[in-house]
């Protein structure tokens, strides 16, 4: 599993109950999960059940707008058919409106964030 540390340094923004965004899926594998944790906390919850290569999921997280950073983990098959994970720390969900996921080159992922 490896570890990708992306920050985002802006003001962070309220959402009255809940915090929602859409995932984008431009990886060329299909994320067979969704999960999210208080930043640093490796407390995972399930986000959602996945979405196929080029397609897109909304993602609501109740209850957590008192949440201010994020981490983010995706599942995976790889090439060879071994399940993988990918995790993203430290990210300001509330202020997103769309994160793209995609694979730079070999093992390397990126994450493309749209603020709201």
């Amino acid at each position: 599993m490896q570890r990708w540390l992306l920050m985002m340094l802006v003001a962070t923004t309220a959402v009255a109950g809940g915090v929602d965004f859409e995932l984008v899926n431009k990886t060329g594998f299909a994320l067979t999960r969704v999960w999210v944790a208080k930043n640093r906390t490796e407390a995972w919850q399930a986000a959602g059940a996945g979405v196929a290569d080029g397609g897109t999921v909304k993602v609501t997280l109740a209850n957590k707008a008192d949440w201010h950073m994020f981490d983010l983990r995706v599942g995976y098959n790889n090439k060879e058919g071994k399940r993988r994970y990918e995790i993203f720390e430290v990210l300001e969900l509330p202020t997103f409106k769309r994160v793209t996921l995609s694979v730079v080159s070999g093992d390397k992922w990126n994450a493309h964030y749209e603020l709201k």
